[in-house]
């Protein structure tokens, strides 16, 4: 009962990796609104995946009676319906106000069909009591009163077409009308009903006819089936009873003579028909009905009953010799029948699965509708031991993950925030020493310190030259002899200073670009820091929020793990349940078998002993 099912997605916190990843809103595990949880879970279970639809419940952080009424409903689908009883007790149980009052009414409806489909009729009656006439589902509600009060049933004095027109429930309930009246021994007015309800009857019928009706679908019905033959059918044969119960064998025989012979109720036809031919003596065709029972239903009980009543109408009719011929036919069959019976072995999961059943046991669940229950959960409870560790793997991933993401935000708010917040501070620091630098420098004069070492040991050595052609052309003025031509001297130093003046520029301009470079660099690094860090001070609030979600996870953890228990227990005892329930029919049924075949005896020894007296004579 199940394409990527996951909407809850992992992300990790990267400082120096992806953006995106530190960016990311979405959360390890679902925190959305539960109206968002509830269509999701919807979705899941239009999808036909039930267990996937009940996950978005357990993950939405609320519930309301709305929500818990669509979880009791997937518990039921997948094959838990004790849990589901569970949940809709309490849902029943709260306030009136806490459910509207068309929901509770739905709940309380569904909830009693429940209960009386497990057999607790009781509990059923006490909670339908408080279902309020609703139009929208007077069908649904009549054929639930009617199954509890059954056969005591509420007979109008005409049937309710009017107001049943449009309910699928309709030719049940009035089904269910003209049974307790034909009980009741009014059979005319049971066949005039009957009558009208098959001229009523169009292709609109609702389309699970066997399952409202008989409560499961038979596998052996094809696929093609009309639902509305198959109501018309049973309508017929319905008919054919009543006019039995009136003792007008010939219109009994006339409806079964038109009977269809591949209907899935062509066992129960046989067995009127048979009753019918034998009550009015037509011993021919009764042999010819006998036979096929036979024949096309050898389990049943009217079929056994048919072995010897086949040798007993011979008997009747003087064809003694194949009276007794067929009497020892009977014989072989019911030792046949028998040691079948004792046989049997109880039935397996693997069995089950495989659809690996004998002839007896596709009978049995052909007729019993809570063998067909039982083998039905059986199957869905196998596919649940598959999907449940499944479900419970990717709990436990999720766990892994939460798990991690803890870890990760630890390691980053405890070490990697305080190591960004020391660069910030660093980084802040460099850009304010540049700024002041750079008001600076085009407030220098020359010379000054930002010229490179080499510019700045040639001005000293020209500083030193200015002073030392200074003295010197201050002792030439003084009448001192100098053998330095100061003038030319003078000239070059000029010229010397004039380039070094040049290099000096050259030399600011180069500054000023590094420090504006620097500048630019830090402008660019230092945002993109700050948004780290800010993303990190952020994130110091989902702590709380995955440890929540760490919680919470271990809570499912834990109910999976009871989950997987549980259906592995509940396995185990539907299948013994199923193999006991097995075990009573066919004890009941060798009880049967042993019966008829010392009837049969009985008669075999009587008329071979009054064979023997014929022939003393």
């Amino acid at each position: 009962m199940m394409a990527t099912r996951w909407l809850l997605t992992a992300f990790t916190l990267a400082i120096f990796g992806a953006t995106a990843q530190e960016t990311d809103p979405r959360d390890l595990v679902s925190q959305q609104p539960l109206e968002q949880a509830y269509r999701q879970a919807a979705w899941f279970f239009y999808q036909e995946k039930p267990y996937d639809a009940l996950l978005q419940l357990d993950l939405a952080p609320t519930a309301d009676p709305r929500s818990d009424l669509l979880k009791g409903g997937l518990l039921l689908q997948i094959g838990l319906p004790k849990q589901a009883a569970d949940l809709m007790q309490q849902i029943l149980q709260r306030q009136q106000d806490a459910l509207p009052e068309d929901v509770r009414q739905y709940a309380l409806l569904q909830y009693s069909r429940y209960l009386l489909n497990r057999g607790d009729k009781t509990a059923a009656k006490q909670y339908a009591q408080n279902i309020v006439a609703n139009p929208a589902v007077k069908g649904v509600q009549q054929q639930l009163l009617q199954m509890l009060d059954w056969p005591d049933i509420q007979i109008p004095a005409e049937p309710d077409f009017d107001q049943l027109d449009g309910h699928p429930e309709m030719p049940y309930v009035i089904m269910n009308q003209i049974q307790a009246l034909a009980a009741k021994g009014d059979i005319d007015r049971a066949l005039a009903w009957q009558e009208q309800l098959s001229s009523q009857l169009d292709n609109a019928v609702d389309p699970w006819f066997w399952q409202r009706w008989f409560g499961f679908t038979p596998v052996w019905q094809r696929q093609d089936d009309n639902e509305t033959t198959a109501v018309l059918q049973y309508l017929q044969l319905l008919r054919a009873q009543l006019f039995v119960r009136k003792q007008d064998y010939p219109s009994a025989q006339a409806v079964l003579s038109e009977f269809p012979l591949q209907s899935p109720l062509n066992q129960l036809a046989l067995e009127t028909y048979a009753e019918v031919l034998a009550k009015s003596g037509q011993t021919g065709p009764l042999l010819g009905v006998y036979q096929q029972q036979l024949q096309q239903h050898p389990f049943a009980l009217s079929s056994w009953r048919a072995a010897t009543n086949i040798g007993l109408t011979l008997e009747k009719t003087g064809q003694k010799a194949q009276a007794l011929a067929a009497l020892q036919w009977a014989e072989r069959y019911f030792d046949s029948q028998i040691s079948q019976n004792k046989a049997l072995q109880p039935l397996t999961i693997e069995a089950l699965e495989q659809q690996k059943f004998t002839p007896w046991q596709s009978f049995q669940f052909k007729q019993d509708k809570t063998l067909f229950t039982l083998k039905t959960d059986l199957l869905a409870m196998k596919q649940l031991t598959l999907l449940a560790p499944e479900q419970l793997k990717r709990i436990q991933h999720l766990q892994k993950v939460v798990a991690i993401k803890l870890q990760q935000q630890t390691d980053l708010l405890h070490g990697k925030l305080p190591e960004l917040s020391a660069q910030l501070a660093t980084l802040e620091q460099q850009y304010q020493q540049l700024h002041t630098e750079l008001v600076a420098v085009p407030k220098q004069t020359y010379p000054n310190r930002w010229l490179p070492e080499q510019l700045y040991k040639q001005q000293q050595t020209l500083d030193k030259a200015a002073v030392r052609l200074s003295q010197l052309s201050a002792a030439q003025q003084q009448g001192a002899v100098v053998k330095v031509d100061v003038a030319k001297q003078q000239h070059r130093l000029n010229t010397l200073q004039g380039l070094a003046k040049w290099q000096y520029a050259s030399s600011q301009s180069d500054t000023l670009w590094q420090l504006k470079k620097q500048q630019q660099q830090l402008q660019q690094l230092l945002p993109q820091l700050r948004n780290r860090i800010g993303i990190l001070q952020a994130a110091q609030d989902a702590t709380p929020r995955l440890k929540s979600q760490q919680q919470r996870l271990a809570e499912l953890n834990a109910q999976q793990q009871a989950l997987v228990n549980g259906i592995n227990q509940a396995q185990q005892q539907l299948l013994a349940e199923l193999n006991q329930q097995l075990q009573q029919r066919a004890d009941k049924q060798l009880a049967q078998l042993l019966q008829l075949s010392r009837r049969n005896k009985q008669a075999l020894a009587r008329l071979m002993e009054e064979q023997l007296q014929e022939q003393s004579r």
